[in-house]
């Protein structure tokens, strides 16, 4: 025979709640049981890393009691995280004030001082009078020493009924699928182009084979949309005729020279008048 070791799980987990009435209760005592509720060790599936206590609800938390001299000498102390922010209370005036601090206080240094204590500090419900306002959960009255007891008979009772649905995931709303596009034929010129690493500045400035033969070829002019270039006499002697005599070309007329002397415009010397050879003779 083989046997397993039970672990409960945190949906598994029934709850339920009791109030407790805190009138002439022993602080400490009152604290123990309650304590031992939260952490839910009343259940035989118990587990101690898992939350599987029980909701307490505390009432009347101003007529608990103390024992001895403690209502005077005990002090409530609370600091406020400054230098100098200590501040004491003697439980006497801390119960006329604020009694469910005191209740909480004593329960909370019972639970493990971790966030799973913290979860388990937070079902504790205490308040000051016979009122509270959780109706609504149907609590179960019970007495502080029958608290432990009737939570345990409760919770085998519990045990006995079917096991809770497992929590369903909240189903996906069906959208409409996205086509996705065809991709892209890739021309055989990107084929045959090589990878290049990034940062390569010298591959990226000089053309590939592939793209250098594109250049190429759309660098060759076009026979159909090129016009005809015009058409040279001395380009194609073969054109023409054998034995025609070729004209000589036509010589321009050149123009004709003026054959009169311009005139002069130094007067002639007159043959009459001769030069006087004395005179030249007598200025030397």
């Amino acid at each position: 025979m083989t046997t397993k070791t039970y672990s409960a799980k945190v949906g598994e987990v029934r709850r339920q709640w009791f109030v407790v009435d805190a009138s002439d209760e022993v602080l400490g005592r009152l604290a123990t049981r309650v304590a031992s509720v939260l952490r839910g060790k009343h259940k035989p599936e118990y587990t101690p890393h898992v939350d599987v206590g029980d909701f307490v609800v505390v009432v009347n938390a101003e007529k608990v009691k103390l024992t001895g001299a403690k209502l005077e000498q005990k002090m409530f102390r609370r600091h406020s995280g400054y230098p100098g922010g200590l501040t004491s209370i003697p439980y006497a005036r801390l119960l006329q004030t604020h009694p469910e601090r005191a209740i909480e206080r004593a329960v909370k240094g019972m639970l493990p001082k971790t966030s799973l204590g913290r979860k388990q500090l937070a079902k504790l419900k205490v308040y000051k009078g016979a009122n509270h306002p959780h109706e609504s959960q149907k609590p179960v009255d019970v007495s502080a020493d029958a608290l432990e007891l009737t939570a345990a008979r409760a919770a085998a009772e519990a045990a006995k009924a079917p096991p809770l649905p497992k929590p369903t995931r909240r189903p996906k709303s069906k959208r409409p699928r996205k086509e996705k596009p065809e991709p892209a034929v890739e021309s055989p010129a990107s084929e045959d182009k090589p990878k290049r690493r990034r940062g390569s500045r010298r591959q990226a400035e000089e053309p590939t084979p592939a793209e250098a033969g594109a250049a190429e070829v759309s660098a060759e002019p076009d026979a159909a949309t090129e016009p005809p270039a015009p058409a040279q006499a001395d380009e194609a002697p073969e054109a023409r005729a054998e034995g025609a005599v070729e004209p000589e070309p036509a010589q321009a007329a050149e123009p004709e020279l003026d054959t009169e002397p311009a005139p002069d415009t130094e007067p002639a010397p007159d043959a009459n008048t001769q030069p006087d050879a004395d005179s030249g003779s007598k200025e030397e």
